[in-house]
């Protein structure tokens, strides 16, 4: 990469719905990373008090009444700016993230580059590590998500698939073979971490587990026998995870809790019970994540952060 970037302002996006736990820290980290010009929230129907807290902090807010991805392309129309940022309700980005990231945007052909999360947890921190470190590692991480990105705006609004309406989940695997297969490069910056997952990782893994095989159900629209080998899948990510480790617990929270909670919702024998629990779970989740880093606000490198 050449040399610094001039720091121009860009549009963020985030998308929210009851994330009033975490919003208000993520809004603070926000504004202290990135110099904004517009703040875009696009809410999908919040009970709770997040709308007053993106109204706090003058944000431009849009009523979102589709799926993830048509909410997503909802909030880049609203975007001024050639390039933006995807920030999901629940990241706290460090102070460096877009000084970081921004270098890369003048790379040929990138329009597509996302941080390095950090994990935490205080149930089961050998996982939140192997989180971190492991899954990151460029040989076998996952492309690059949404959840803290720099993009090009005419780039994603020719991403026509995002209008779907069995499109509630994965949008950001949908965006990413749209833009490769465009020939456009993207990056994840693996120099360092870049921002920090606030909920507790144990907890809210479950959710994401279980969110995911509603979306992979409605995607489909019927039971594929390859998608009921998702726990088995999952033993992969157990065996590097105890390789790096040595935790033994990481087989049966990869395999047992983490395959469940995909396999019910995806068979759709999980009633609103169990869906009520699992709400309560992503909450606990964001509660926790909020005690733990506000217990030790500091970046990666030791040095003490305050977002008042």
């Amino acid at each position: 990469m050449q040399g610094d970037v001039v720091l121009q302002a860009v549009d963020v996006v985030v998308l929210t719905k009851n994330s009033a736990i975490t919003l208000d820290l993520v809004i603070r980290g926000i504004r202290h990373a990135v110099p904004v010009n517009k703040l875009v929230i696009v809410d999908g129907g919040s009970t709770d008090g997040t709308l007053e807290i993106a109204r706090k902090h003058g944000a431009r807010i849009i009523l979102g009444k589709g799926k993830i991805g048509q909410a997503r392309l909802a909030g880049v129309r609203e975007v001024e700016t050639e390039w933006f940022c995807f920030i999901d309700s629940d990241i706290l980005l460090y102070p460096f993230w877009y000084r970081r990231l921004i270098r890369w945007t003048r790379e040929p052909n990138v329009v597509w580059v996302g941080g390095l999360p950090m994990e935490q947890s205080r149930i089961l921190q050998s996982y939140a590590y192997f989180k971190s470190h492991g899954l990151n590692h460029p040989e076998f991480s996952k492309p690059v998500a949404l959840s803290n990105s720099l993009l090009r705006r005419d780039i994603v609004l020719e991403c026509k698939e995002w209008l779907r309406d069995d499109i509630h989940g994965g949008e950001d695997s949908i965006l990413y073979d749209f833009v490769d297969s465009k020939g456009y490069r993207i990056v994840k910056d693996f120099s360092s971490f870049a921002c920090l997952h606030l909920p507790d990782c144990f907890l809210h893994d479950i959710y994401a587990l279980y969110r995911g095989g509603f979306s992979y159900r409605l995607r489909h629209g019927k039971i594929r026998i390859k998608y009921l080998g998702i726990p088995f899948y999952l033993l992969r990510n157990a065996v590097l995870g105890f390789m790096d480790t040595l935790d033994p617990r990481l087989f049966g929270y990869y395999f047992v809790i983490q395959g469940m909670a995909h396999l019910i919702k995806y068979l759709g024998v999980a009633g609103k019970r169990v869906d009520s629990f699992i709400d309560c779970l992503e909450k606990s989740s964001k509660i926790m994540g909020v005690e733990i880093f506000l217990g030790n606000p500091r970046d990666p490198e030791g040095n003490p952060l305050n977002f008042t």
